[in-house]
Formats: structure tokens, sequence, C-alpha cells
């Protein structure tokens, strides 16, 4: 298939016109008895110019279709185009269980990964507690050092302007080092 050629599944696996025109072409020719070239020589006696190659890739999905080929694909098939394109009944029912059984999927996973979301959440939650609650502990310990630092140096400062072993309260208690 050319890169430019579009496939007639979608990525769900749904047939999408052109794959469902292209299969009925097959099957109805099939159902006729006909071969691609019996096809290409009806449809040229209608002056649309197809040779059985072209019919193959067309069934194959490898070539795309102008609107004037499929008409006349439905005249010389002896189909209503919309009989061309539309899917059966049995490809819906199919699609339908198809997209269930995807929509079931996607909901299980949802319900596992939010479950899964959920756990991780409350995880970052907790380590990012911890994280404040480590952080106020080393904030409270640098205070309390830094405290026990400036009551030091007040300590020190006011032996310095007092005089060591002399009396700073006036209670006539000498105050040693």
């Amino acid at each position: 298939m050319q890169s430019n050629q579009r496939s007639p599944i979608s990525a769900n696996g749904d047939l999408m016109p052109e794959g469902t025109f292209a299969r009925r072409v097959r099957e109805r020719r099939e159902f006729l008895g006909w071969s691609q070239v019996k096809v290409a020589e009806q449809l040229q006696m209608i002056h649309v110019q197809l040779d059985g190659t072209a019919v193959t890739r067309i069934e194959k999905g490898e070539r795309r279709v102008r609107l004037n080929e499929a008409l006349a694909f439905a005249m010389v098939l002896d189909l209503d185009l919309y009989e061309l394109m539309a899917p059966h009944p049995g490809d819906l029912d199919e699609q339908i269980e198809r997209e269930q059984i995807g929509l079931d999927n996607a909901e299980y996973a949802a319900a596992f990964w939010a479950e899964e979301r959920d756990a991780h959440r409350r995880r970052l939650d907790e380590l990012r507690r911890m994280k404040r609650d480590q952080e106020d502990v080393r904030l409270q310990r640098r205070h309390r050092i830094e405290a026990g630092r400036n009551q030091a140096e007040m300590d020190g400062d006011l032996e310095a302007l007092c005089g060591q072993g002399e009396d700073v309260n006036g209670d006539g208690v000498d105050r040693e080092a």
C-alpha cells in the first residue's frame, strides 16, 4: 500500500466507508461468479476505464475509488451505492461488541489507574509532610543554637562589662565565670 493511502480499516478495527466498499465489491463479484477482469470489462462497457489489476487493488483497499467509479461499480454489480458503502448489520453488531469491550477495558483501566494515582498522591502528600516536619525540626534546632549563641554572647558581654567576680546583680554576691 502506498504511504499516502489510508487503510480501509481504522485504528480501532472499524471498517471505514472505503473498506466497506472494497469488501462489498469483492463479495458481490464473487456472488456473481465474476473475475476482476469480468468486472473491469463490465465497467469499460459504461465508459469507466479500469482493468482487472485496478479492480484487484480497489478490493484490497490499495487504490482509492473516484465517485464516478463508485457509481459505475454500483451499476454493473446491480446494487445501490448505499449498499456498497453501508456496513452490514452484523458488522455493526461486531463493532458495537468491540466498542463495548473497549469501553469495559478502558473503565477497568481507569479505575485501576485512579487507585494507583490516589495511592501515589497519598504517598507524595505523606513525603511532603515528612519533609516539612524535618525542615521544621532543623529550623527549630537552628533557632535554639542561635538563641544559645546569642545568650552566650550576651553573658560574655555582661561579664566583660561588669568584670569577672564582681557583684553584677547588686546582691552582694561575687560571680565567677
